[in-house]
């Protein structure tokens, strides 16, 4: 990309050693048993599927190099992402934020027997408003990607409009977010 907001100007990645895989999922890895059941599907979708790649964030190892370079890379060169948001983990919404970016497919994932942030979850409104597959097990939640196979989601298209006034609440607080994100948009 020409701008990179790690590396503070020009990405500094080379991208010429890449596997590409059908589908990355992101999670939290608390609760363990919602982490559990993702890596469990994940091999029930090895075993069944042998010619796609499916990768975890577990698997990204990054050498030498920053985390956020990595998980970058794996979004980029994904089909598609799979993103628990049982617990709305704030890493785990932030890398849904670069795969949209990145103009990646983004499925969120949510165990339904997890009631414990339902509430917060609810309040959010946004998830459910682009919608999400839930799960119990490591066999639903394999069953439900193999059913899905990875078709994009219409989503939003949205063309810019140079003319239409951008609006712009500021906080309290003028944090470092803010500041670049003003310089961005004059």
């Amino acid at each position: 990309p020409s701008y990179c907001a790690c590396a503070g100007g020009k990405c500094d990645q080379q991208f010429d050693e890449h596997t590409p895989t059908r589908g990355v999922f992101l999670y939290p890895s608390e609760p363990t048993f919602i982490a559990q059941a993702i890596e469990g599907a994940v091999a029930v979708l090895r075993h069944g599927d042998s010619k796609h790649v499916w990768r975890t964030w577990r698997e990204f190892a990054p050498q030498g190099q920053l985390v956020f370079c990595e998980i970058c890379r794996r979004i980029r060169f994904t089909d598609v992402v799979f993103a628990d948001v049982t617990s709305l983990n704030f890493n785990v919404l932030f890398e849904i934020g670069v795969a949209v970016g990145l103009d990646v497919p983004v499925v969120p994932l949510r165990d339904a027997s997890y009631e414990r942030d339902k509430s917060s979850f609810e309040a959010l409104g946004l998830i459910d408003t682009i919608g999400y597959v839930d799960f119990r097990n490591s066999a639903e939640l394999a069953r439900k990607v193999t059913e899905y196979g990875g078709k994009r989601s219409p989503g939003p298209t949205v063309s810019l409009n140079s003319r239409q006034p951008l609006y712009v609440v500021k906080g309290p607080l003028e944090t470092e977010g803010e500041l670049r994100l003003m310089a961005l948009l004059k």
